[in-house]
């Protein structure tokens, strides 16, 4: 019994201390980060195609959950998360 109690405690604190996650803030997250990696000097053209999907792809996400209070929270903890890795 101990140690189903152990494990309990161990898999609560696991899932407690996970990092918020949300599959539109990671792509909305990847786009920005791509968009980092283009070269303005380089490519101009790629980095204004790029950015201009990553501002489609957030206006789609503010869209989709704009009657959705509750995952639209997650969404913006998730969004402010992964901005904030490095």
């Amino acid at each position: 019994m101990k140690h189903f109690l152990f494990l309990v405690l161990v898999s609560v604190s696991f899932f407690a201390c996970s990092e918020p996650r949300d599959d539109r803030a990671t792509a909305l997250c990847e786009c920005h980060k791509d968009l980092g990696r283009i070269d303005p000097e380089t490519d101009l053209e790629l980095m204004n195609y790029v950015a201009d999907s990553c501002k489609t792809l957030y206006i789609e996400i503010l869209t989709e959950l704009e009657d959705k209070p509750e995952e639209k929270a997650k969404f913006d903890e998730a969004y402010e998360f992964c901005q904030n890795e490095k």
